[in-house]
């Protein structure tokens, strides 16, 4: 993004020095710490409550982002048609996803997008995300 230039005293001489300024990046979203690209069993895709995120392999700590929204795709083995639900938040808590939770068996394919996130100092971003999770 840039740079940032402190004034660095050690009681005998002040200097400036610049320090190059990036951009926190993209956390990766999960489900049951997946990042999806995998099968899992219905039985423990049905229980799960939601969303993570993380910013893996980060060197600052206490930088955290939350899920502000996604959208949730069943298709598969007891969907006759795929099924989409937009969802606020990070929760799979929303009756009209529980629903379709409770119908997913092996043979479902659920796959997640559109995941937006808030960032540590205000503002969201979309991340480039797809999870998909064929459940067996």
């Amino acid at each position: 993004l840039g740079s940032l230039t402190l004034n660095v005293s050690d009681a005998k001489e002040t200097r400036k020095v610049t320090i190059p300024v990036k951009r926190v990046p993209d956390p990766i979203a999960t489900v049951n710490g997946s990042a999806g690209g995998n099968s899992m069993s219905a039985n423990v895709f049905r229980v799960q409550r939601g969303i993570a995120v993380d910013l893996k392999d980060f060197v600052f700590e206490g930088v955290k982002f939350s899920v502000t929204s996604y959208g949730i795709i069943f298709t598969g083995k007891g969907f006759e048609e795929a099924e989409f639900e937009p969802v606020n938040g990070n929760s799979f808590s929303i009756a009209k996803v529980q629903e379709k939770m409770k119908r997913c068996v092996a043979g479902t394919v659920v796959t997640i997008g559109e995941i937006n996130v808030s960032e540590p100092g205000g503002g969201t971003r979309k991340i480039n995300q797809n999870m998909t999770f064929i459940l067996e």
